[in-house]
């Protein structure tokens, strides 16, 4: 598997840093399903922007997602996680 890490805490249904309080909060994406063709397979929006960090050289989630997208149409598992998270720590040492 290939494990991509981020700043935040995965893929979610909308911008978790644009949300207003009154609007409805956005949801972790656990699993994106991607064809041969690169084509995702989801019945659930995806929000995925390039970085707001000027500093930040890696494009943001856009850009790992699209990389991401490409290594798995190859049939390879990819994980995006938190850098510094458990579930990082995991990916990272090919645990469950």
């Amino acid at each position: 598997s290939v494990v991509f890490l981020t700043d935040v805490d995965g893929v979610f249904t909308s911008d978790p840093k644009a949300v207003a309080d009154d609007m409805q909060q956005p949801e972790i994406i656990p699993l994106i399903e991607v064809d041969k063709n690169r084509n995702i397979i989801s019945h659930t929006s995806i929000c995925a922007s390039g970085s707001s960090h000027q500093h930040d050289v890696t494009g943001g989630l856009e850009t790992k997602l699209k990389s991401a997208i490409d290594v798995a149409a190859h049939g390879v598992e990819v994980i995006i996680a938190k850098c510094g998270s458990e579930s990082a720590k995991q990916a990272i040492n090919c645990q469950p």
